[in-house]
């Protein structure tokens, strides 16, 4: 992605003229970025599979982050109505966690953008179609402003709106 950004920002910074740097405070700029659900199909099949989430996600083995990593009981939480408390395993890596759950050792939330192709062969379920768990991103930067800096801003932006919900 970061090819297709680089002549946006050649392009951007060109067109603008700067009178050196700004020192005006940072303003975030969040976009979302949808997670869903999902488990591989042999997980599906035992915990999921013609179950209510009601009882299903309180008792399906859940693969988290970290202990700080909140994301699957929020998600479990607006459709069980409730907090769960599943079995749960660790594994505080990016790709180890998509790993992990392509393997089955439990369900857990992916970006939609890493789910959706496997959802499509067939490697992953989604657990609750339609729904999912929107996670603000944050583009933060240093309060020092330059028109490269801006460009890569816009740029950025521009490659969330069209990448991300």
């Amino acid at each position: 992605m970061i090819t297709a950004i680089v002549p946006s920002i050649t392009r951007h910074a060109a067109g603008r003229a700067s009178n050196g740097p700004s020192r005006r405070a940072p303003r975030p700029n969040p976009v979302n970025q949808a997670r869903l659900a999902v488990a591989a199909p042999a997980l599906h099949a035992t915990s999921f599979a013609d179950r209510d989430p009601g009882t299903a996600f309180p008792t399906a083995t859940m693969i988290r982050f970290d202990r700080k990593d909140t994301l699957q009981h929020r998600f479990a939480r607006t459709l069980t109505r409730r907090d769960v408390d599943p079995p749960t395993h660790f594994v505080p890596g990016t790709a180890a966690f998509t790993e992990a759950v392509r393997l089955g050792l439990g369900w857990g939330l992916l970006p939609e953008a890493v789910a959706r192709p496997d959802v499509a062969a067939g490697r992953l379920v989604e657990l609750a179609p339609g729904r999912h768990l929107d996670v603000p991103l944050y583009w933060q930067f240093w309060r020092l402003e330059s028109a490269a800096l801006a460009a890569l801003t816009t740029a950025v932006r521009d490659a969330a709106r069209t990448a991300l919900r």
